[in-house]
């Protein structure tokens, strides 16, 4: 795991990223928790 996979708010690894802004739109399987920070949103896996 590098620094670039790691949430900066919660310290776990995630695998998208939303800038501040933008939009997102995708179909997650199961559950998903975010972390939301001045820099943007973090998806993480449940």
């Amino acid at each position: 795991m590098t620094d670039t996979d790691v949430c900066p708010r919660c310290g776990e690894k995630f695998y998208e990223y939303v800038e501040i802004g933008d939009a997102y739109e995708g179909s997650p399987i199961g559950r998903l928790r975010l972390c939301v920070t001045e820099q943007g949103a973090f998806a993480h896996d449940v």
